[in-house]
């Protein structure tokens, strides 16, 4: 199932998403996620892949990547967190984001991730309630791009 979403992911993203779903897919089960949490995050994952590739709107990348971002933070792993934002934000400075472009997305990351660090704690033995946390941050995120 990880690979038909990194291949899908690769076809219609590019390499961009297909990086950031290797990374995130991958370390995510090797950190031990069991296939529900992966299932819970493959879904909204291949949502946004979706909006991508109907509207063509290449934001959705940061949501997409926020997903990840967020459901590595809510497991208390900060590196994997960081990693996520590296290579998003490499991947956007390849695609020639502006500065003021990347200075909002990082701004909106940092305000939609604090909250996650914080609401780790308390949602750590509830894989369910993690991979809603990660949505609605992922949801967020997008908002925080529109506005």
């Amino acid at each position: 199932m990880a690979l038909a979403v990194i291949l899908t992911a690769t076809i219609i993203g590019g390499l961009p998403w297909a990086c950031i779903s290797v990374f995130g897919i991958y370390t995510f089960i090797a950190f031990g996620a069991n296939w529900r949490e992966v299932l819970l995050l493959i879904l909204p994952a291949m949502f946004w892949l979706g909006v991508f590739h109907f509207t063509g709107d290449r934001r959705m990348f940061f949501p997409f990547s926020i997903l990840f971002a967020a459901s590595f933070a809510l497991r208390s792993n900060w590196t994997a967190t960081m990693e996520i934002m590296v290579l998003f934000l490499v991947a956007r400075i390849l695609q020639d984001a502006t500065f003021k472009v990347l200075a909002v997305e990082v701004l909106v990351a940092m305000a939609v991730l604090c909250p996650v660090y914080f609401a780790r704690k308390k949602l750590s033995a509830r894989g369910q309630w993690r991979s809603a946390f990660a949505v609605a941050s992922s949801l967020l995120a997008f908002i925080g791009l529109i506005f």
